[in-house]
């Protein structure tokens, strides 16, 4: 298990939540970076991380995140995370499968589909209850698994 589609939560959560160098986000992250692992995404999750910190604002009203700022972490993002495009087939994939979560449902039918991932990794695991494809892990579970993989070989 080595292809991971990473949900709007893991990627969101490096900007908005404080880590420590050994959280499992953080450390997800770097071994897709190093070239341990492969990334993929959607540009929705991009999309929605980029508008979160748009609108981010400290408690004056001053934004947290400038615009220089944003483009060149995104940009660094997408020099190691590739996207797994989301096409109105998918729509109707998620419109049919009774999830709760149709966001979700959109960026799982996507990442399910395309044969290059192994496993959906999320940090709120709840949208993803109904998945019956490839496994859904949050950073810890996956890093977990692929240490377990890494013995067994």
């Amino acid at each position: 298990m080595r292809s991971v589609f990473l949900d709007t939560s893991v990627i969101a959560d490096q900007y908005f939540r404080e880590k420590a160098d050994n959280d499992p986000g953080i450390i997800l992250l770097d071994r897709i970076q190093q070239g341990e692992l492969e990334g993929w995404t959607s540009a929705q999750c991009i999309l929605t991380t980029m508008f979160f910190m748009e609108n981010a604002r400290d408690r004056k009203g001053a934004r947290k995140f400038s615009q220089k700022r944003i483009i060149e972490d995104m940009e660094r993002l997408l020099s190691f995370v590739e996207l797994i495009e989301v096409h109105a087939g998918h729509f109707g994939m998620a419109f049919r499968s009774g999830w709760p979560d149709l966001e979700d449902a959109v960026l799982y039918a996507a990442a399910d589909s395309s044969g290059k991932v192994d496993a959906v990794i999320s940090e709120d695991r709840r949208g993803f209850r109904q998945a019956k494809g490839i496994p859904v892990f949050t950073c810890a579970e996956f890093l977990r698994q692929v240490k377990n993989d890494d013995k067994i070989k």
